[in-house]
């Protein structure tokens, strides 16, 4: 059987044959294909190699093959496995056509870069300290490590984060603010960082436009003669009641992990003020003693101190006035000069 060793010698490029019939060694300098037309060959091993013209001067030279030993040069298509390689290459666009790619290491700097993005590559594939943990990095610029990361905690959580922790996932056109759909075949589970409440509850919101200045927990109604423009509630068993101001802040013990609209977008497109409303949940809401002790399951009502529910027990006033119902006692004991917050269950009726 031939074999063949191709190998440099300075600035000469030379093949060893052995030959199963040949008790020695020949070597030759190759000048040409050999044999005839194109070569046919058993065994080629190079320290360095470079195919076709890989730096675009129009000439095949020396000037084309690495200056590093241990790399391969390619302009043009790899194709691997396949039995007719495509003959119409465009050399903007360099391509690997494989029936299957694998790249593996033991090392655990092992990684895949596309693309550059200043000193980071714009994509990179990689695994924590050598620990099978992969992830995938995106990067914009050179100020961070990178602007988003998906990575495979276990075998069954695929997290997406940001540097400094959360990042916006947009599903649909990237062109568009905010994103338009998103389909889960599925269940939604939601949770945020507690800090120092020693409760923490949750809730869905959306945008509505308000006037004047509202705070998380008030209670807010529709203003008369005018239309989805809500304000702070002023009067008791007011009927024109249309929900919470919810909290965005996760260190609150009460915060919307839904958030129905863009307050931005709106008050450029419309405007008008908005804020984020409680259309169903658990939120935390201002109470105060106005028509007595608040207890379990109680109704709520709004009251005559602005922003803040009471008790309901006039039945006659309360249907269409109920805002939520009560799942804490509130008493003089837990309040500051009759006023605080509990939280309740959203239920307008």
């Amino acid at each position: 059987m031939r074999k063949i060793l191709l190998r440099s010698a300075g600035s000469v490029m030379s093949l060893l044959f052995l030959l199963s019939a040949v008790s020695r060694a020949e070597e030759i300098t190759v000048t040409t294909y050999y044999p005839s037309p194109n070569g046919s060959y058993d065994s080629l091993l190079s320290d360095k190699m470079a195919v076709g013209d890989t730096n675009a001067d129009g000439n095949l030279n020396f000037s084309d093959i690495p200056t590093v030993g241990g790399r391969l040069f390619v302009r043009g298509t790899i194709a691997v496995g396949k039995i007719v390689p495509d003959p119409e290459v465009d050399w903007n666009n360099v391509s690997i056509d494989v029936g299957k790619f694998i790249i593996a290491s033991d090392d655990s700097t092992a990684s895949v870069m596309l693309g550059p993005a200043a000193g980071h590559s714009a994509i990179e594939l990689r695994q924590l300290n050598n620990s099978g943990t992969p992830y995938i990095d995106f990067s914009n610029d050179d100020t961070v490590d990178y602007d988003a990361r998906f990575i495979l905690q276990d075998n069954s959580n695929l997290h997406l984060q940001g540097p400094g922790g959360g990042v916006n996932f947009v599903i649909g056109d990237a062109n568009s603010s905010p994103a338009r759909t998103l389909y889960v075949n599925g269940s939604i589970g939601c949770s945020g960082p507690q800090g120092s409440a020693t409760k923490h509850v949750f809730d869905i919101a959306e945008i509505m436009p308000v006037e004047g200045d509202v705070l998380p927990g008030d209670v807010v109604v529709l203003a008369s003669g005018k239309e989805r423009k809500l304000f702070r509630s002023k009067s008791a068993y007011d009927r024109l009641v249309m929900g919470i101001i919810s909290s965005e802040d996760n260190s609150a013990g009460s915060t919307a992990v839904f958030l129905l609209g863009n307050k931005d977008e709106a008050l450029k497109s419309t405007g008008r003020k908005h804020e984020f409303i409680t259309v169903a949940g658990q939120v935390a809401v201002n109470v105060c003693l106005e028509n007595g002790p608040i207890e379990p399951g109680d109704l709520l009502v709004t009251s005559s101190i602005p922003g803040y529910a009471m008790r309901g027990s006039d039945t006659k006033k309360m249907f269409g006035a109920v805002v939520a119902k009560a799942m804490e006692r509130f008493g003089p004991e837990n309040s500051q000069e009759g006023k605080g917050q509990i939280v309740a269950l959203l239920a307008l009726m």
